[in-house]
């Protein structure tokens, strides 16, 4: 062990003796900046701190600066995409129009043609359908023309209700071929109980006789559904048209006609009573079954 001088001397010789041992302690060891009390804060401020911070504040300078590339670049896309996609919108609308205008074409079987190819393209009919309803509705139209629209759109009254209720509410225009028409394409509409309660609204209130007369005809069409709808607005028929409706029946020779007919023969008016009655007469005397069997 070394005399009591000698650690006195190697203290008074060791860095720690003043009071910079401390700023060296704190300051991991870095004895040249850290000697003295002012030499640690130096360092400790202007050489560890002052870079740190600057490289912080660079490198968010560049990431606001590419956040912001990124922004511009995602508006730019987004309004060529919507630039992009409008004419598209645009090219097509034109199209459609053109496929719409060459409907009016003479030649035989346009309409059939038409049907199929847009049966055989539902996403396009969807498309489609929507210009010619507004084209049905527009009275500027010749009647030749919305005529033609119609009986497109009407093909598709089975497969969308949307385009039922569109042609539904054809019924209620001005011209009385074309509202006649769509009162005609209600009986495809299924189920039978559905075409039949349309059917019978448009019965029910004051109409052309031309649209009553088809939808007379379109209820004997739709057999036990359409006598049940229309049995409650035979009364707001004229005893005219009910007498035409019990001719109509008999001509028709369906099978169901008896039933049409016994429907009639309770008629209030005695003159469709009467009518009635003559016919299913004439229907039993003219059926096989009631001819004599020739037996003895």
């Amino acid at each position: 062990m070394p005399p009591a001088s000698s650690e006195r001397a190697w203290a008074e010789r060791s860095p720690c003796a003043n009071e910079g041992c401390e700023n060296v302690i704190r300051n991991g060891g870095n004895y040249r900046d850290a000697s003295t009390a002012e030499g640690g804060r130096a360092a400790h401020g202007g050489v560890l701190r002052a870079p740190r911070i600057a490289r912080w504040r660079a490198r968010g300078r560049i990431d606001i600066l590419v956040l912001s590339l990124v922004l511009t670049a995602a508006v730019v896309g987004s309004a060529l995409y919507l630039f992009l996609r409008n004419q598209e919108r645009r090219e097509e609308s034109v199209r459609i129009q053109q496929f719409v205008d060459g409907l009016n074409s003479p030649a035989p079987g346009a309409v059939d043609n038409a049907i199929a190819f847009l049966r055989a393209r539902p996403a396009l009919a969807a498309r489609v359908l929507p210009h010619l309803v507004r084209r049905v509705r527009k009275e500027a139209f010749p009647t030749d023309q919305r005529l033609t629209a119609l009986r497109v759109t009407a093909a598709f009254v089975t497969d969308d209700p949307r385009v039922a209720e569109a042609v539904y509410r054809m019924r209620l225009l001005r011209d009385p071929d074309v509202a006649a028409e769509a009162v005609g394409a209600l009986g495809a509409i299924r189920p039978p109980e559905q075409a039949a309660g349309k059917l019978a609204s448009c019965l029910a209130e004051p109409a052309d006789p031309g649209v009553v007369d088809v939808a007379c005809e379109q209820m004997v069409g739709l057999g036990a559904a359409g006598r049940a709808a229309i049995q409650p607005v035979l009364p707001r028929l004229s005893v005219e048209r009910r007498g035409w409706l019990a001719g109509f029946v008999a001509d028709s020779n369906r099978p169901d006609a008896l039933e049409w007919l016994t429907l009639l023969s309770a008629d209030p008016a005695p003159a469709v009573r009467e009518r009635a009655v003559e016919l299913i007469q004439q229907r039993r005397a003219a059926s096989p079954a009631s001819a004599p069997s020739g037996r003895t």
